[in-house]
C-alpha cells in the first residue's frame, strides 16, 4: 500500500486550529485520498470538534476506521449517519454498520441492518449485492451458533523484536532459524516519506525471534511493494508478489544469496496474465507432481479474488486451472497455503464469523 504520512506537512503550520475550515478538509482528505487514514483520522477528528454536525466528513472518519479494521470506533459514527440519511445520500452506511457489528461479533444487531441493507436491493435478487447480504445473514447466523471466544493462551505473540507499529505478516521460513516477512516501513523519496511493504529478515537466536535487516533488491525495486514470500526448499528459490502503488501484482522469484535476493525471474504470462492481478504464491508437492497456487482476479473465475493452480512441468509452469466452485466464490479467496494434502485459505464468503476467515479443505 502507498501511503504519504502527512505529520511533516501538519508541522508546518502553526496549529490546526490555525488553519480555516477550507484548509483543514483539504489536508484532511489528501490524507484521506493517499490512504493515509492514520492522519486522515486525526485530522477529521479535529474537524468534527469544530463543525460535530457535517455527515460526510463523519462518513470519511467511519471509512478511515474501517479501512483500519478499527470497526468499534467506526461504530458510534455510522450509527449517527444512519439515524440521520437512512442510507439515501450515503447508501452504504447500513450494510458498513452491520458489518462492522459482525466485526465486533455482536451478530444480533448485525442482523438487523444487513436486514435492511437489503431492502435497497430486494428487487435484484440475482445482482451479487442482494446474493452478498443473505449470505452475510446466514453467516451471522452460524457465528451465533459456533462462536466461542478465542483462547488466548493457544497463540504466542512473537512480540517487539519482530513486530512493529507497522503491519508485519506473511512469515516465511527458510530454515529452523532463518525466515523472511513483510512488513510496512517508510523510506525518505523525492515524493515525501513514503511508506511500502518490503521484506525482511528474521533471525531465531536462543528460541528468540529478533528482526533483521531488509532483504536487498536490485535499485529498480525502491518504489515497488515486495510481500508475500515464500520459500521453495526444494529448489531453493523465493517466490513472491511484485506489487505497484496501485496493489497490481505479479508472481516473481528470485535466489537468495547472502542477504540478496538475486536472479529474479517473471514467470511466464500464462501465471502473470497482463491486465490481472496474479499474487500470494505458494507450493504444493503431491505425490504425482509439483504446482503454484496463487490467487488471482483473471476471467473465468466466480467473483473476485479466486485460487488458481499450475502445474510445474519440465517446460515451466502450465495453463493454470481454477481450483472449482466448492472452494472459490462470488467474492474472494486468498492466501492459498497447502500442507499434508491439505489446502487452507482465507474467505470472506463462505460462512464465517466476520472478514476473512480461515478455511481448510
Amino acid at each position: 500500500m502507498r501511503v504519504f504520512l502527512f505529520a511533516f506537512l501538519i508541522a508546518l503550520q502553526l496549529s490546526v486550529y490555525s488553519q480555516t475550515k477550507k484548509q483543514l478538509l483539504q489536508i484532511a482528505n489528501k490524507a484521506y485520498l493517499l490512504q493515509d487514514y492514520y492522519s486522515a483520522i486525526n485530522l477529521y477528528q479535529n474537524y468534527l470538534e469544530a463543525y460535530p454536525s457535517e455527515i460526510e466528513v463523519k462518513y470519511k472518519l467511519s471509512k478511515s476506521y474501517i479501512e483500519l479494521n478499527d470497526f468499534g470506533k467506526a461504530i458510534p459514527h455510522l450509527l449517527d449517519i444512519y439515524k440521520t440519511d437512512r442510507d439515501k445520500k450515503f447508501q452504504e452506511t447500513s450494510f458498513l454498520l452491520a458489518n462492522a457489528y459482525k466485526q465486533t461479533a455482536n451478530y444480533r444487531y448485525a442482523k438487523r441492518y444487513f436486514r435492511r441493507a437489503l431492502i435497497e436491493h430486494r428487487r435484484r435478487k440475482e445482482s451479487y449485492e442482494y446474493k452478498k447480504i443473505n449470505q452475510e445473514i446466514k453467516s451471522c447466523d452460524f457465528a451465533q451458533t459456533n462462536y466461542k471466544p478465542i483462547k488466548t493462551k493457544e497463540l504466542t505473540n512473537l512480540g517487539s523484536s519482530i513486530n512493529s507499529t507497522n503491519a508485519d505478516f506473511a512469515f516465511t521460513l527458510i530454515d529452523n532459524n532463518t525466515a523472511i516477512f513483510a512488513s510496512t516501513d517508510t523510506f525518505g523519496t523525492a515524493n515525501g516519506t513514503i511508506a511500502y511493504s518490503k521484506l525482511f529478515w528474521a533471525n531465531k537466536i536462543n528460541e528468540q525471534w529478533s528482526r533483521g535487516g531488509l532483504v536487498q533488491l536490485p535499485k529498480s525495486y525502491a518504489d515497488h511493494n515486495v510481500v508475500n514470500p515464500f520459500y521453495d526448499d526444494e529448489n531453493r528459490q523465493l517466490y513472491f508478489s511484485d506489487c505497484d502503488t496501485m496493489l497490481r501484482c505479479m508472481i516473481k522469484k528470485g535466489d537468495i544469496v547472502g542477504q540478496s535476493l538475486t536472479n529474479i525471474i517473471t514467470l511466464n504470462n500464462k501465471i502473470n496474465l497482463p491486465f490481472t492481478n496474479n499474487t500470494q504464491p505458494t507450493i504444493a508437492i503431491t505425490d504425482s507432481a509439483k504446482y503454484l497456487i496463487f490467487s488471482s482476479d483473471r476471467t473465468g473465475g466466480f467473483g473476485g479474488m479466486d485460487i488458481w493452480y499450475s502445474k510445474i512441468s519440465e517446460s515451466g509452469y502450465e495453463e493454470p486451472i481454477n481450483i472449482g466452485e466448492n472452494i472459490n466464490s462470488p467474492d474472494h479467496e486468498i492466501s492459498p497455503f497447502y500442507k499434508n494434502n491439505t489446502l487452507y485459505f482465507s474467505s470472506n464468503w463462505h460462512l464465517g464469523f466476520g472478514g476473512f476467515d480461515i478455511f481448510k479443505s
